[in-house]
């Protein structure tokens, strides 16, 4: 488990890494998850990762305008309808990581906040 600052609150969250048929980590893996990190962790002014993350009305537009979700008022606190609960690090040859979040409105399915080379990337919806 480690430790992240999301949304304001710090979270201890496991670390997934997606691989193929038993395999183990690859070396990209490993520099993605480190490079997300050292972006995340960062203490510049500018730090895209949490910059993004802290832009919440971003985030509670894209759940708003989910199939079968009506009561969301994108002034709420993105915590009020998610809990990141893992980060996934895909097998890609791009740096891909992704916070994966509990959605309150929907047992069935988690949301994913997915970054790119540290930049973000888009919202997705996973069955659990």
């Amino acid at each position: 488990m480690n430790k992240y600052k999301i949304w304001g609150k710090e979270f201890s969250l496991k670390v997934l890494y997606e691989c193929k048929n038993g395999q183990k980590p690859t070396n990209e893996q490993h520099q993605a998850l480190e490079m997300f990190e050292n972006e995340l962790f960062q203490k510049k002014e500018v730090n895209k990762i949490q910059h993004y993350l802290d832009s919440q009305k971003e985030i509670m537009n894209f759940i708003s305008k989910l199939d079968g979700i009506d009561d969301v008022d994108i002034n709420d606190s993105v915590l009020d309808y998610l809990k990141p609960v893992e980060i996934r690090v895909l097998n890609e040859k791009n740096r891909m990581v992704e916070i994966v979040c509990d959605f309150k409105f929907d047992m069935e399915h988690s949301i994913a906040i997915r970054f790119k080379n540290e930049k973000f990337d888009g919202f997705y919806q996973e069955e659990v």
